[in-house]
């Protein structure tokens, strides 16, 4: 169909669809259709425009004879062909509608509203008659509600504080952010009075030059608000209509918070500089990828380089030759796999010497785990460097140490298990080290004995200090060992406890050595206390008793017992015994030879019978002794000056065995006995000597006092009786009983000195002239000449010399007074004048008791010592018999 055939198209009625056809008589239709503000055209099936309109010439921009006979393809544009193709594909009849998009002459896109039908023409053929409705001012007005929307939203929701402007700097609309830094409504008030911000150099900042049409971008400017400061980045630009400037549009970006936080990395910054600098180490940072960026002063002052030479890479250039490599690997694998850098390694100094060091580094990272910087320090291990090597060396040398020490050493884990052991251990418990390290003592001895161990290792373990203890210890044979336990903790360098060590000593030789020394100890201890016993009492009874309990600790026996040779009867004797279970023996009378004993006595030797049982004939095989049960027997003579003076027997119930030692300390406990026996018999012997000798001085002295008191028939038998008062008072003022003896011997001889008185003055019956007093009272003095050449009676002169001293001093014959005169003739003299006043004489009658009394005690303090005249009259009043006055 071409354009000629276009006007002849008339519309007939067809069943099932619309035919159009068109006319050139038609006019009114064809009017309507040119001008119609949509464009209209019609097309073939295969999409060829065979009519169109002016308005959609107009709408396509090209003339009616370009675009007749073309494709509509060609005005389509390729996204929107396919929707093109569906609408020309439908089958029915009815409208089909689309928006699509037209694509003009010059290139241009105009959006349009497709409206599509088909019809028939008069020669029956298809087309398409197609509405486009310019959808361009409609798309205008919805971009522009957008646009309205979307900026209203922005404002509304925006981080940022935006502020529109017209032309004379007035606020037409803020964001709500721009609102929260205004202290009331901004709108239509001077942009510079709702915020006064001011610049970098603290200038008030002017709208002005952006209202003349200059940009401003990332301006720094501060706002003052209530005491508070905020920093803005401030971008403004002018609003233009076209080529006519409305006003413009500011945005501040609060910047507050990043300005702090650069204010404290900057001091953060600071702080690290001025600590990395501080440091004794050396101090390094890197970015993200390795490239070094800082080293502080202490890496150029140790290595001689300049900050220039080591940044970058330059940090290898120190690095000894052999550890170059593997710190450039080690660091890389670190940056590469975000791992912390670590190594030890040698660094040339400045002097070209090498030195140890311990590079360390970590990396910093962001909140999402991704890495910034990197942080390091270098530390000086030279020294450690060198005290790890002597101690491999000193380790190395313990080591040989103690596997040369023929003891068990081990030390172990605060829980008991054993982290080292020397060679001496391992032979001890009969296995390898690997079997023993990690181990406790549960696992290498008995429960009990290990139950021991683990007590003690915690008792030190909580207490500290030094652990020496004796014990056992279970060997890999099975045999128990004395052994002694030194043990003490060991901790680290804050001074907590890590574990114990210790070192095991054997001391069972030592233990049966001890034994045997104290066995020896023991058996001269006894000797020593049987030979004490012996030098120091000379009472048999006592010693024998000493003796047997010695015999049967140190030599352990169970029983023994002396027998004493009777030289009247001529039989042995018992005489002591200790550990036996009847009283039988206690009646043993043996003659020479007879039993055992007698034997022992008749061969002078020992015997031992070690099964009694078998001794035919042994009295202790007769019934009568058998519930003793004794099985051995030691029967020892005791020989003292040549004699045999008895027998030492000793029992034992069990079978022993006795060495040479133990036989020696016995002959020499049977000499002691015999000593003691020797010693005891000469004693007694002595001591009735003695006893005879003593009695004949009493009597020789009592003769005396006798002797004398014949010479004066009025002191008739007053020696013998103030001789036993003055024995009673000594005793009752707590003179002791051998100074009571020379006492009573002073009594008895007080008056001796008057044998050397004349009988003209002694027996003169008047009274005495001065000169015969003088004579008189020199009777102690002559008593004293007398008595002092005589040895065993000069302990008794005090009485004789000084009887008739006073308390007062005007006694005679020296003057003396108070406790300057001898107590036992201070008692004397109370004693003396209470048996001369109770005795008749022929120039008086003797006194009543009563007056005596009274005299006494009106001389006390004068003539007699207080306190002895205290004591006189208390025992007077007591035993009033006992000092009776004496009365012809």
């Amino acid at each position: 169909m071409n354009r000629n055939k276009a006007g002849n198209a008339t519309r007939k009625p067809r069943r099932g669809e619309q035919v159009y056809t068109l006319s050139g008589a038609d006019r009114v239709y064809r009017q309507l259709v040119e001008t119609m503000s949509e464009g209209a055209l019609t097309l073939s099936p295969d999409g060829v425009i065979l009519y169109c309109n002016v308005r959609l010439a107009e709408m396509l921009g090209q003339p009616l004879d370009q675009i007749l006979g073309r494709a509509l393809r060609d005005y389509i544009p390729p996204a929107d062909q396919q929707e093109l193709d569906a609408i020309l594909s439908q089958q029915a009849t009815a409208p089909g509608r689309r928006e699509i998009n037209l694509k003009t002459g010059e290139g241009r896109v105009v959006p349009v509203y497709l409206s599509a039908s088909r019809m028939q023409s008069e020669g029956a053929e298809l087309v398409f008659f197609l509405v486009l409705t310019d959808l361009t001012e409609q798309k205008d007005h919805e971009q522009i509600a957008a646009a309205e929307r979307l900026a209203r939203l922005i404002l509304e929701q925006a981080v940022a504080a935006i502020v529109v402007c017209d032309e004379q700097g007035r606020i037409l609309r803020a964001s709500q952010a721009a609102q929260r830094f205004c202290t009331g409504r901004p709108f239509l008030r001077p942009f510079a009075e709702m915020f006064p911000l001011r610049t970098d150099t603290s200038d008030p900042f002017h709208l002005a030059p952006v209202l003349q049409g200059e940009t401003l971008r990332n301006a720094d400017v501060t706002l003052e608000l209530q005491g508070q400061e905020f920093h803005f980045i401030l971008n403004a630009g002018p609003l233009l209509s076209g080529e006519q400037l409305v006003g413009c549009v500011v945005t501040l970006t609060d910047i507050t918070e990043r300005r702090r936080a650069q204010e404290s990395l900057r001091a953060g910054e600071h702080e690290f500089r001025s600590l990395a600098e501080a440091m004794p180490q050396i101090v390094w940072a890197t970015r993200a990828d390795g490239w070094n960026i800082y080293f502080n002063q202490q890496w150029v002052d140790y290595t001689g380089l300049t900050l220039e030479e080591s940044y970058g890479h330059g940090w290898n250039i120190p690095f000894h030759p052999d550890d170059r490599q593997r710190a450039w690997d080690a660091w890389q694998n670190a940056t590469q796999n975000n791992e912390t850098y670590a190594l030890e390694c040698r660094l040339r100094g400045a002097d070209d010497t090498y030195r140890w060091w311990l590079i360390r580094g970590v990396p910093m990272c962001n909140a999402s785990g991704e890495i910034l910087k990197w942080f390091g320090t270098c530390t000086d291990i030279e020294e450690i460097k060198l005290t790890e090597e002597a101690l491999k060396e000193r380790s190395a040398f313990l080591n040989t140490l103690l596997s040369a020490i023929p003891v068990p050493i081990f030390y172990k884990d605060s829980a008991g298990h054993y982290l080292g052991i020397n060679k001496a251990f391992e032979e001890f418990f009969g296995k390898p080290r690997d079997q023993l390290l990690g181990t406790s003592v549960f696992d290498l001895s008995p429960h009990d004995l290990a139950q021991v161990y683990h007590a003690k290792d915690t008792e030190l373990l909580q207490n500290r200090g030094t652990q020496v203890y004796e014990s056992q210890v279970e060997d890999a044979s099975g045999a128990l060992h004395d052994v002694v336990f030194h043990k003490a903790p060991f901790t680290d360098g804050d001074d907590n406890v890590l574990g114990l060590i210790g070192v095991i000593l054997d001391i069972t030789e030592r233990k049966k050595a001890e034994e045997r020394t104290f066995e020896h100890v023991q058996r001269l201890t006894a000797l020593h206390n049987v030979e004490m016993a012996v030098a120091s009492s000379l009472d048999l009874g006592v010693t024998l008793n000493i003796l047997l309990s010695q015999i049967r600790t140190s030599l352990e026996v169970d029983a023994v017992q002396v027998l004493l040779w009777d030289t009247i009867t001529n039989k042995l004797v018992f005489r002591a015994s200790a550990g036996f279970r009847t009283e039988a023996f206690k009646h043993t009378r043996l003659r020479f030879g007879e039993g055992l004993a007698g034997r022992v006595m008749l061969e002078r030797r020992i015997i031992h019978l070690p099964d009694l049982a078998r001794e035919a004939g042994s009295l202790w095989a007769a019934p009568l002794f058998s519930q003793e049960d004794f099985k051995g027997y030691y029967g020892v003579p005791m020989v003292a000056k040549g004699e045999v003076v008895g027998v030492l027997e000793l029992f034992h119930r069990t079978a022993i065995g006795r060495d040479s030692e133990w036989m020696e300390i016995l002959k020499m406990l049977a000499q002691e006995a015999a000593i003691a026996i020797d010693n005891a018999q000469l004693f007694e012997q002595l001591q009735r000597s003695n006893t005879e000798l003593s009695v004949a001085y009493d009597s020789t002295l009592e003769g005396w006092a006798l002797a004398i008191d014949m010479r004066d028939h009025e002191t008739h038998g007053h020696s013998i009786r103030v001789a036993d008062m003055t024995v009673r008072l000594a005793r009752a003022v707590g003179v002791s009983d051998s100074d009571q003896v020379h006492i009573r011997r002073g009594a008895l001889l007080h008056d001796i000195g008057k044998l050397g008185v004349p009988d003209s003055v002694l027996l003169k019956p008047g009274p005495l002239t001065d000169d015969e007093w003088i004579i008189m009272r020199k009777h102690p003095v002559l008593a004293h000449e007398m008595l002092s050449s005589i040895r065993f009676l000069r302990t008794a002169l005090d009485i004789p010399h000084f009887h008739h001293e006073k308390w007062d001093g005007t006694g005679y014959p020296e003057g003396l007074a108070g406790t300057s005169i001898p107590l036992a003739a201070r008692i004397f003299a109370v004693v003396d004048v209470w048996d001369a006043l109770g005795s008749d004489r022929p120039y008086r009658k003797a006194w009543e008791r009563e007056k005596i009394i009274t005299h006494i005690q009106a001389l006390a303090g004068t003539h007699f010592d207080p306190h002895v005249v205290d004591t006189f009259l208390s025992m007077e009043q007591a035993q009033p018999d006992l000092l009776a006055p004496h009365q012809d």
